[in-house]
């Protein structure tokens, strides 16, 4: 146990809570490993989308639906070409729009064909099987579209140029969408649009999140479903509480997805040691985080949390933080109280 090693996670930000989307699958440990689950998420979603079927993933804020589908759709995925729709990046009223959804589809589709030769090989390089990530590692970065050739992306990139001015009228622009994802078929891979963080989106509408959310899944989704992809979309449960919008969200997704809750401390000292071992090869999590405190983070996860891993880690960093700014050796349970709370 030793200051140096806290010190050496602290720098390299190991309880990152929001890292970049390619650390996800670096971190992600998997569900079947925690819960015993079998069949588990990950080999039911891998199936799902190589079927081309329509599936939500749901889960409380922070609970793992990002780091399940990255683990899984990695740009890499054999068979597939996963395209993830930057949804927040985008205004909430979007949601709402088929012309405009469709449109970003189109967008995402010709922004991933116009990769050069270097970076569509950095894409694949980018996707391999990472050990180790550092904040200031370039390796980590990963370019969407990992899975296009050199003969895919000029296809593309003749049906949908740079600055290509889209048609007007929702149907003529999902016309265009729909025949790019046909083209992508043709390449025998499976087009899959993901639509990952949804969270951000509809929690951030003018109107409530409620309503664009109804707006996505009443009007928007059942034109998407009719594109010759597959579709995987990350929602929350509250979604599910209402109704209507679980009638929507049936109406046009094929299979649910439910992100389960760890029953023991020994599954979420699973998830956490995975961040020490990225960072700190031959560590252990003992040695960061005693017995003690580790117990106490399970009754806040299972509790003051609701499931929410990214509170965990969240804490944690925070626990890291001041352990090393009063010299600890590990972090305690007293330490943990005072980042909960912070």
């Amino acid at each position: 146990m030793s200051i140096d090693l806290l010190l050496e996670l602290q720098g390299a930000h190991a309880f990152d809570h929001s890292p970049l989307r390619a650390d996800l699958a670096v971190y992600h440990v998997p569900f079947g490993e925690l819960t015993g689950d079998d069949p588990s998420p990950e080999h039911d979603l891998a199936g799902m989308t190589l079927r081309g079927e329509r599936t939500v993933v749901v889960g409380s804020p922070g609970s793992g639906k990002s780091s399940l589908i990255e683990h899984v759709l990695g740009p890499m995925f054999e068979g597939v070409a996963p395209i993830w729709i930057p949804v927040s990046g985008e205004p909430a009223d979007l949601a709402s729009n088929v012309q405009r959804v469709a449109g970003l589809v189109v967008q995402t589709i010709a922004a991933h064909a116009s990769l050069s030769d270097s970076e569509r090989a950095s894409a694949r390089r980018a996707a391999a099987p990472i050990q180790r990530t550092d904040a200031t590692d370039n390796a980590t970065f990963r370019l969407s579209g990992g899975w296009l050739g050199t003969e895919l992306s000029a296809a593309l990139t003749r049906q949908a140029p740079p600055g290509l001015d889209l048609p007007q009228g929702a149907q003529a622009t999902l016309e265009v969408a729909d025949q790019l994802l046909l083209t992508i078929q043709g390449a025998e891979l499976m087009p899959v649009l993901v639509f990952d963080d949804t969270d951000r989106w509809f929690r951030g509408a003018e109107l409530g999140h409620r309503d664009v959310a109804e707006a996505f899944f009443a009007r928007v989704l059942p034109e998407l479903v009719q594109l010759h992809a597959g579709t995987v979309i990350a929602a929350q449960e509250s979604f599910l509480e209402s109704e209507p919008l679980r009638g929507y969200i049936r109406k046009s997704i094929e299979n649910r997805i439910d992100i389960p809750m760890l029953a023991s401390t020994e599954a979420l000292a699973l998830v956490l040691h995975a961040r020490v071992a990225a960072h700190a090869q031959g560590h252990s999590l003992e040695e960061v985080i005693d017995p003690a405190a580790l117990d106490r983070i399970y009754e806040l996860y299972s509790g003051q949390f609701d499931g929410a891993l990214r509170d965990v880690i969240r804490t944690v960093h925070v626990a890291l933080t001041e352990a090393c700014n009063n010299r600890f050796d590990t972090v305690t349970v007293e330490l943990i109280d005072g980042a909960a709370a912070w």
